[in-house]
């Protein structure tokens, strides 16, 4: 059995915010996955669910945006809530004609507030609901997480990673902060925005339609808000035979 202490050194000052139309540029700095200091994680019951295909009984969510549309496949074995949450909304078209109202170039795009600006949205429970961290999801690109202005903050706002290529300086970082190889490796692969790791709850990874994904991301934007809008039409939910 492989067994790795991971340590939670500060690698660089600055706390992560989402949730905040206002929000300019990329989070420059990620602090390592939260646990405990000098916690021992098997590394072999690692299971990376974001690199294997759907497979049957999975539940894929078909997201339609006046852009093109594109497909999620849900967790829910490991971020029951949030996808709970998230499905309950789509059956009840609560996310249906709200606008991608953030993007975040190499970063993300941002729905599911229905004052299209990051102020409003809440959980079907009708108040926040805690955050739902591991060591299986990890915001890859084309990770679906919630958004989150804190711990424990999560509400009805989702946000889809759309960052590229990792530069080394990050990869320098993921490795002095003692990331399991086999997640370095597949942010190598991947690419994402590990600066969000233990900040904000993965439930889903887009699995086709990525290229709708970064064109939206890509869009023209005026301090990060497309300068057209971008609706989410329909979202649809369908289970893998």
């Amino acid at each position: 059995m492989k067994t790795l202490k991971i340590f939670l050194p500060l690698l660089i000052a600055g706390v992560l915010l989402l949730g905040c139309s206002q929000e300019k540029g990329n989070d420059p700095a990620f602090i390592p996955p939260s646990v405990e200091n000098n916690q021992t994680v098997d590394v072999d019951k690692i299971h990376l669910f974001q690199l294997e295909e759907p497979k049957s009984g999975d539940t894929i969510a078909t997201i339609e945006t006046t852009q093109g549309a594109f497909e999620v496949v849900l967790y829910p074995q490991r971020a029951p809530k949030a996808v709970e949450n998230f499905t309950t909304h789509v059956t009840e078209g609560y996310y249906n004609g709200l606008k991608i109202f953030q993007v975040v170039r190499n970063n993300r795009i941002q729905t599911g507030d229905p004052n299209n600006d990051g102020t409003g949205g809440d959980s079907i429970w009708g108040g926040p609901f805690e955050d739902e961290f591991g060591y299986d999801l990890w915001h890859f690109t084309g990770a679906v997480c919630m958004v989150s202005t804190g711990a424990d903050s999560n509400r009805s706002q989702f946000y889809v990673v759309c960052s590229g290529e990792l530069p080394q300086k990050t990869i320098r970082q993921m490795e002095e902060a003692k990331y399991p190889q086999k997640v370095i490796d597949a942010y190598k692969e991947k690419g994402g925005a590990p600066w969000h790791d233990s900040k904000t709850t993965v439930f889903g990874q887009v699995v086709s339609g990525m290229d709708v994904v970064q064109k939206i991301c890509n869009l023209p934007q005026t301090e990060n808000v497309p300068q057209e809008d971008v609706i989410v039409t329909n979202i649809t939910l369908r289970t893998v035979e």
